[in-house]
Formats: C-alpha cells, sequence, structure tokens
C-alpha cells in the first residue's frame, strides 16, 4: 500500500506485473527471492482488485521479502522489506510502530552521505520510497527528515522526479515543517502542491501542549493556538473523511446534539495535509461551531488513535471517560449519548 493510495482510502473511508513470481495464485515462486521480484510482487498487491487478494498478496510479498533479507542485505533488500512490511501491516494497530521499528533498524543507516554518495539512481529512488513511507505513517519530523537526505542527493544529481518533489512536499507539510516545503516548491514548482498560507506562530504558544491551527476567514493565514482541555467537559471530534461528514451532519440535524457539540466540542483535523479551503468552507457556514488543524498529533497525549474517523472523545478535566468511534449513525448516536452521560455534560 503506497502513501498515495492510502490517503485515498483515508479521505474515502477512511500490483499487475508479471515477473518473477509468476501471473496467479498458483503460480511457482523462486526459491530465492530477488529484489526485482518483491517489487514485481507489491506491483501486483497495490493492483489487486479485492481487499482479499490484496491481503493475500501482501502476505506473501512479506514472506519473499524476509527471505530476501536473510540472504541480501543491501539497501535496495531492506527498502523492500520496509514496503512489503507496510503493506503487510497496514489497517492494524501495530503498522506505525513496525515502520518505526524498521527505521531504527534498517533504514537510519541509509542517510550517511558517504552511503548515497555510493547509490545509483535507481537505488535512491528505491530508499526514497520506504523512506517516504515510514514518514507517511508517522509524520515524525525525524523521519522527514532522512527523507529530505535522499531526496537532496538526488536533487544534487538532477536526478529527481515531479512525484518525489510532491511527496517531499506533503511530507513536510504533514511534519508541520512549513519552511521546508515552502523552500521546496520555490525551487521545484508543482501544479498539485497545495497552497500555504502565512503561519503565524507567537513566542507564547511554543511551550507545550495541544495545539491547532486556526484558520482566517479567506484562508490567507493559520494561526497557531494553545487548546486548554482542563475545566469543563469537551468533546475532541477527530474528523477529516466523508464517514465523519456523515456524522456530522447528523448531529447538526438533532437540535439536541447540536447545542451540545456547539458548546462542548473541538472539531480537529488529524496531522496531515491542510485542505484549506474545505476547512474555509465549514467554518463560514459553522460561525459557532468551528473546524481547526492538529499541530502535531504527539502534544496530544489523552489521544491514543488518531487513524479512526470519525473518534469523539469524550473528556472530564485531565481524563478520557468514553471514546466513541464511527459506526452506523443509530449506534453512533447511542455512544455518543453514553459518552455525554459520563463526561457529565448536560443532554
Amino acid at each position: 500500500m503506497t502513501p498515495r493510495r492510502a490517503a485515498g482510502i483515508v479521505l474515502a473511508s477512511c500490483m499487475a506485473a508479471a515477473g518473477c513470481f509468476g501471473a496467479g495464485r498458483g503460480a511457482v515462486r523462486p526459491a530465492t527471492p530477488s529484489v526485482d521480484g518483491v517489487k514485481a510482487c507489491l506491483e501486483r498487491q497495490r493492483q489487486a482488485r479485492t481487499n482479499t487478494e490484496r491481503d493475500r498478496l501482501a502476505r506473501e510479498c512479506f514472506r519473499d521479502a524476509q527471505a530476501l533479507l536473510g540472504h541480501d542485505r543491501s539497501l535496495a533488500a531492506k527498502a523492500q522489506f520496509v514496503l512489503a512490511l507496510s503493506a503487510r501491516y497496514w489497517g492494524t494497530p501495530e503498522h506505525r510502530g513496525r515502520l518505526e521499528n524498521s527505521f531504527e533498524g534498517l533504514l537510519k543507516e541509509a542517510v550517511a552521505p558517504d552511503v548515497l554518495a555510493r547509490s545509483d539512481a535507481a537505488g535512491l529512488s528505491d530508499l526514497f520510497a520506504a523512506f517516504n513511507e515510514v514518514a507517511f505513517y508517522t509524520k515524525n519530523a525525524r523521519h522527514v527528515a532522512a527523507l529530505e537526505e535522499v531526496f537532496g542527493e538526488l536533487e544534487r544529481r538532477k536526478a529527481q522526479s515531479a512525484d518525489q518533489v510532491l511527496d517531499l512536499y506533503e511530507r513536510e507539510v504533514a511534519a508541520r515543517e512549513f519552511d521546508k516545503a515552502r523552500s521546496l516548491i520555490l525551487r521545484h514548482p508543482h501544479p498539485e502542491a497545495e497552497r500555504l498560507p502565512e503561519i503565524i506562530i507567537r513566542d507564547a504558544v511554543k511551550q507545550p501542549g495541544p495545539k491547532v491551527y486556526e484558520v482566517s476567514g479567506d484562508g490567507g493565514t493559520m494561526r497557531l493556538a494553545p487548546v486548554d482541555l482542563a475545566g469543563r467537559p469537551t468533546i475532541i471530534a477527530i474528523i477529516g473523511c466523508h464517514f465523519a461528514k456523515d456524522a456530522l451532519a447528523a448531529i447538526e440535524a438533532d437540535p439536541q446534539l447540536r447545542r451540545v457539540f456547539e458548546a462542548h466540542s473541538r472539531l480537529v483535523l488529524p496531522q496531515g495535509s491542510l485542505g484549506i479551503d474545505d476547512v474555509v468552507a465549514w467554518n463560514e457556514d459553522h460561525r459557532t461551531w468551528a473546524m481547526a488543524m492538529v499541530h502535531r498529533e504527539e502534544d496530544w497525549p489523552l489521544i491514543d488513535d488518531w487513524s479512526r474517523i470519525p473518534t469523539f472523545y469524550f473528556l472530564a478535566g485531565d481524563k478520557v471517560v468514553f471514546k466513541a468511534v464511527g459506526k452506523p449513525w443509530n449506534e453512533l448516536r447511542e455512544d455518543i449519548l453514553k459518552g455525554m452521560r459520563l463526561a457529565g455534560i448536560a443532554e
């Protein structure tokens, strides 16, 4: 699962190459997998038409990548292992942790200048893909910095592609490395790069704690602001896909819930792309129920899962007393009412 495909699935909800492994379920697979063989397997996995076939191929690719790493410790083999690992564990609670561990155990050494200098263009592109996969899911500035090192070597050789420019730009935006993103897109303009507004960060908000970007009415500026979760009960609503939009529409149509959410909730988009136009449009129609963007998820220790959207966290003081995760509206409404009662929010 590539970052671009995963992003599409998240927003909507939430490989066909012939080669060494043969074309179908009954094909004979090689006794000793190769880098190219794992690449071909992952390509078939990305092109699979059903979830069942996609999952089967993900397991197959990962087994071959493990076997490959047993006899080939090259950077190309390590890169394919990380991509296969991501496909195998995508959608599971351990996915992000496994990617972080793979970075520490397999990829970190690859950003040494002498290692990058010895790599050919194809090897650098493989490394870029692996680092991009890790950075896409972790949104960690350290992982993005490693991706920048690989891109820097490609750039020095004038071997970078337009897709790599856009990938790095999106990773830098997601990691809130806005100055780096601006510099990149000035050097390498790309028509699909989302626009960056002016970012306003006051010294007073640089202290630890949850923060969001509040977007101006015209979308021209984003102001970093702290979020106070102490005191009165609060509902943190994590939104950002069409399921979340459906849930918000149902809340709006329920006079009782709308009053509660306007008074007690914070609508937040997870760390990632900005989607300025969508935020501006929502806020224009909901002056008392504004949407904001999370600065960095790591600043929100009470939120244990940003990947399941929509999720509603009910806080009383500095504790989460209940969590309602997206499901059919009738069931979700009952969970929301339960969370309100447990948090002490009057219905």
